[in-house]
């Protein structure tokens, strides 16, 4: 069986400040299987579940969740 995260997974990689390198390290895998997890493409249930765990237990850098918000700031 597969799954397939939203965007929502790549944001919160990003606001936690984690590489593609970091996070397959931290969740065993391969930095390829990383790299396509957060880009949206299917990864097999156990490796994401070991990446969301990697993601959830590395903490928010909150300066890089409030560029994460200013970013999607409508300012037209």
């Amino acid at each position: 069986m597969k799954y397939r995260f939203d965007p929502s997974f790549a944001e919160a990689v990003r606001i936690r400040g984690l590489t593609v390198t970091k996070l397959a390290e931290l969740a065993h895998v391969s930095s390829s299987t990383a790299a396509a997890a957060i880009r949206g493409r299917d990864v097999q249930i156990a490796t994401a579940l070991r990446l969301a765990r990697a993601v959830m237990e590395t903490p928010v850098v909150p300066a890089l969740e409030q560029w994460v918000r200013d970013d999607h700031l409508d300012v037209s």
